[in-house]
């Protein structure tokens, strides 16, 4: 599967988004504060997967030749 540099943004921008709103949501108490924490917790481990797979990737979704 290529992941490519577009994929890796979409992701992180979809992941601020989320951060955002379940802040608001948690400031507002429309949820609560446990259920904010995991949500933050669950976007974050997928931010840091999308980051982690876009580090090791070249742009265009290639693997980074290692010798």
């Amino acid at each position: 599967m290529k992941f490519s540099l577009t994929t890796n943004m979409v992701i992180q921008v979809c992941g601020i988004v989320a951060q955002i709103g379940t802040a608001l949501l948690a400031q507002t108490a429309l949820i609560h504060g446990n259920t904010a924490l995991i949500i933050g917790a669950v976007v974050a481990v997928v931010q840091a997967v999308s980051a982690y797979v876009g580090h090791i990737s070249n742009p265009d979704g290639t693997p980074i030749a290692t010798k």
